[in-house]
């Protein structure tokens, strides 16, 4: 029987495309850099949508520097400000700062703060723990001597602070429109007193804050005896019961230019205050500030003390950078 010879398998050869053709090799793909995204360029001065705003806050501190010392920083302004550039300037009162400004401000562009509401001054006087327990009464006085102003809303806050009646009031000015005008009214009480005087003199320059029994070794026995009554009488105008740190500048300011004719003689007494060695952290840290503002004598000491040891004494003692480099700026 004859058998039939199994075909050789086909070995497999590379497939034909539909059209017979041999396949198309499929060319090497080109590297694309890709081109990093464009930065934006900055819009320049000159452009009228880039605008910028400058604040200066606080003029009226600037008499704690130097007496010329805000005529200075209104001097690096341009007379002629750019289109693209505003300038807002603060100060608790225009007409304090209006003759260093020297017509650069006009009148339409003063901005005054509003007044609180009555519901606002009530809300806040309701709030306050120096009113705890006052009666309705009180409150209403109080609003109606602030008229919204919100310092003088403090002032007299603090002067009513633990009555409960009306009647503590009853001497106490409404608010003028003009804070100065209250601070004049006690002046009028305390100026013909030589010693209160000195007393405020001394208070108004202190750099910074201190216990009220810290001062003492400043006073001289007749300014001891009036010490405790001057406070009584300004107590609502400080910070604190217990330091000599006055709540707003405009205050201190005011003090500064009614005792300026004692300035010398007041940062005399201050610098050999300081001098003494056994005073408090005040005295270490500001030791050059009062020398320099003394006499020609105690200008010439200010070169003395200004070392390095004293650097590193004020700095240890936790004082600001910025007021030592003024300091030792001052003495070079």
């Amino acid at each position: 029987m004859a058998t039939k010879k199994k075909a050789a398998p086909k070995k497999a050869g590379p497939k034909k495309s539909a059209n017979n053709s041999a396949p198309k090799k499929s060319a090497p793909k080109k590297a694309v850099k890709k081109s990093a995204p464009k930065k934006s360029s900055n819009k320049s001065m000159d452009d009228s949508s880039a605008l910028m705003e400058l604040f200066v806050d606080g003029l009226n501190e600037a008499h704690l520097i130097g007496d010329d010392a805000l005529t200075k920083l209104i001097g690096l302004l341009p007379i002629e400000l750019p289109d693209a550039l505003t300038v807002v300037l603060t100060a608790p009162n225009f007409d304090s700062v209006a003759p260093a400004l020297n017509g650069r401000v006009k009148g339409q562009s003063k901005i005054a703060l509003p007044p609180l509401s009555d519901d606002a001054a009530r809300e806040y006087c309701g709030s306050h723990p120096a009113l705890a327990g006052a009666s309705a009464a009180l409150v209403s006085k109080i609003c109606a001597k602030a008229k919204g102003h919100p310092l003088y809303l403090r002032y007299v806050i603090e002067y009513a602070s633990g009555a409960t009646g009306p009647e503590v009031l009853d001497d106490f000015p409404e608010f003028s429109g003009v804070v100065e005008d209250y601070y004049e009214v006690v002046w009028s009480h305390l100026h013909s007193d030589s010693d209160i005087v000195g007393i405020l003199a001394l208070i108004a320059r202190l750099r910074a804050g201190i216990r009220l029994s810290e001062i003492s070794p400043v006073l001289t026995q007749q300014e001891m005896a009036s010490f405790v009554g001057v406070i009584a009488r300004i107590r609502h105008l400080l910070l604190r019961p217990d330091e000599t740190t006055i709540y707003h500048p405009s205050f201190a300011y005011f003090l500064v230019e009614k005792t300026k004719h004692v300035d010398v003689v007041t940062h005399e007494r201050l610098a050999n205050f300081c001098s003494s060695g056994t005073g408090p952290r005040y005295c270490t840290v500001n030791l050059l500030y009062h020398l320099l503002r003394s006499t020609s004598v105690h200008r010439a000491l200010a070169v003395t003390h200004c070392t390095q040891t004293w650097v590193d004494r004020c700095v240890t003692l936790g004082a600001k950078g910025d007021l030592l480099l003024q300091d030792v700026d001052e003495v070079i």
